[in-house]
This record gives structure tokens, sequence and C-alpha cells, in this order.
């Protein structure tokens, strides 16, 4: 989901967004979700995997989604 979309989308407009199926890569986080939120947007719904799912959750935005990506969060450095 490009931030294009969330600029462009209102109250009135739920985001698609077409990734061709694929679950190994994200087509959407947090941010743009937040962003997307605050934009009165209806929810999302992907063809393919979207990452930050439970930052969705946690301000009630619906997110659907092919998958999620990664499965659990991850630690960067170790």
């Amino acid at each position: 989901m490009g931030a294009s979309a969330v600029v462009a989308a209102n109250g009135s407009n739920v985001i698609v967004v077409a990734n061709a199926g694929r679950t190994v890569v994200s087509c959407g986080g947090g941010l743009l979700s937040l962003g997307a939120s605050l934009s009165s947007v209806r929810g999302v719904m992907a063809d393919g995997a979207g990452r930050d799912v439970h930052e969705a959750r946690d301000f009630g935005f619906p997110v659907f989604a092919k998958g999620r990506i990664p499965l659990r969060p991850v630690a960067c450095f170790s």
C-alpha cells in the first residue's frame, strides 16, 4: 500500500492492494495503516502479506490480507 493511496482516500474508501498473492514480501504496514485510519479510510484488503498487523489491531483498523510477514516480531540485532 503506497502513501499516495492513503493521501487520495477518504472515509468512503477501502484501499485494495494488488500484490499478486505474494506472501514473502509486505504490501503495507503499521505507518500506512495508521495514516489510512487517521484519514477515516474504512479498511484495507490486500492480495498479499501485510506487516505490523498487531499495530493496526491496536487502533482498531481493519486489515484483511492473505498473510502477514514476519509471522511474529523478531529482533534485528542480537
